[in-house]
């Protein structure tokens, strides 16, 4: 289930250029470049480090509107500054006076020792889909240092935190997973009903390659791994990862947050799958509880009583 080497030796350029420039968090065309890699599809997309080099030769794949966004370690949350838009026109001094606009926009925003640093500008294909639920996905992972990294499937989308919490919680599992696994986790999802019933069960195994390579790249970048990687993922996120009006899979945007293996965390034992999988879906339970209580308050039979409704 690994990769080939020069994918690993491409994905490892992105880590080191991002290190090297003192971050350890990934910006959203680089995090485009990793997914690239392992196949799952992005964007068409240019960063540029200045709006000036924008010429009809770097705007030819583009052939609608383009998102534009700012660029920048100091900035969070690109939408609350005025760091994102839609540019309707793709011509290059259109673009320059509208990127133009934001940095001066952005900038007058803070004071002059809380300027934010702009390293650059980012334009995006412009991916028109329905924002119906099924439409969107999160793929995310993080770093555990009792299990490895531990990889979340959910509905994804601006409103993907909220769902998880009151409606229907993140599928967990424990990376990498194969394709098959992959399948079988994907069909166990509530979502792929919609699928089936809209004469879309090809979803469903757009799905599945996602989380398989996913997962595989999760798996990699670990502290579980036993590649010995040059980087450890500490967390990572795509969202949304969406299904569009013409039928394709692609991931709209992604974080990452990152360090250098030799100031990480080895996990200093192996992970038994199999050993987890009871753990986390037992088949069967022991209730052991010592209590004079009479009454039904005490915990044992609090557990008892909320395994039984469940």
């Amino acid at each position: 289930m690994d990769f080939e080497r020069d994918i690993i030796e491409q994905i490892d350029k992105v880590f080191a250029d991002a290190w090297e420039g003192g971050r350890n968090t990934l910006y959203e065309h680089e995090v485009y470049e990793i997914l690239k890699n392992i196949g799952i599809a992005v964007p068409q997309y240019i960063f540029v480090r200045n709006y000036e080099s924008i010429n009809e030769k770097l705007l030819r794949q583009f052939r609608h509107e383009v998102m534009i966004k700012v660029v920048s370690p100091d900035i969070a949350h690109k939408q609350k500054v005025g760091g994102v838009k839609i540019a309707r026109r793709v011509e290059p001094l259109f673009l320059q006076r509208a990127l133009r606009r934001m940095e001066r926009n952005i900038l007058s925003l803070f004071s002059h020792e809380e300027k934010p640093r702009i390293d650059g500008f980012l334009l995006v294909e412009f991916i028109e889909y329905s924002q119906a639920i099924g439409n969107e996905f999160m793929i995310g992972c993080e770093e555990d240092l009792s299990f490895g990294p531990v990889v979340a499937v959910s509905k994804g989308g601006s409103d993907a935190a909220f769902f998880a919490k009151y409606y229907d919680s993140a599928n967990v599992f424990l990376p990498p997973l194969n394709q098959k696994q992959s399948l079988t986790l994907a069909n166990s999802l509530k979502i792929v009903n919609k699928f089936k019933e809209g004469g879309h069960p090809e979803y469903i195994t757009f799905m599945a390659e996602a989380i398989s390579a996913y997962s595989k790249l999760a798996h990699h970048y670990s502290i579980a791994s036993k590649n010995k990687p040059k980087y450890f993922i500490k967390k990572m996120e795509i969202n949304p990862l969406v299904i569009t009006d013409n039928r394709r899979f692609i991931a709209l945007d992604g974080y990452a947050e990152f360090a250098p293996a030799n100031k990480g965390q080895q996990l200093t034992f192996s992970v038994c799958d199999s050993y987890l999988e009871h753990f986390f879906r037992p088949k069967n339970i022991a209730i052991i509880d010592v209590s004079t209580s009479p009454d039904d308050s005490d915990v044992g039979r609090v557990i008892t009583k909320r395994m039984q409704w469940s």
